[in-house]
């Protein structure tokens, strides 16, 4: 891979420097949002068992629904930020941003994942 192709896998936002690949954005955006969660939903509900899907919708938490994909992003970023400035390289974490709580999965202090506190079940998507 050269290197302006390894630039396109970077999302810049003045001032950060820790900053989250457009893959992780992606995941968090398509696991972790309530309204793309929802979108995929509808298809899966054709092919898949309720019952599968019920158990995969209770084992994540998503980002306040209310928030916009760019509120997301942005944090998952200064959680990320938060907790690299504390010294912190490995494990999850959990900060508060906007006045929600944050989870933040790090490696190596490589971002690994970012989601938020709140839970809901097929009904919640009107399904």
């Amino acid at each position: 891979m050269d290197e302006s192709d390894e630039m396109d896998n970077i999302i810049f936002i003045d001032g950060i420097s820790n900053t989250i690949t457009k893959g992780k954005v992606k995941h968090i955006l398509n696991r972790h949002t309530f309204n793309r969660v929802k979108n995929n939903l509808q298809y899966k509900i054709k092919t898949m068992p309720r019952e599968d899907l019920e158990m995969d919708i209770s084992e994540r938490s998503f980002f306040n629904p209310s928030w916009s994909e760019e509120k997301v992003v942005e944090a998952a970023q200064q959680a990320y930020d938060t907790i690299i400035e504390q010294g912190e390289i490995n494990g999850k974490h959990t900060v508060e941003v906007y006045g929600e709580e944050i989870n933040v999965y790090i490696d190596n202090g490589k971002f690994g994942t970012a989601y938020g506190s709140h839970h809901y079940t097929l009904d919640d998507f009107g399904l």
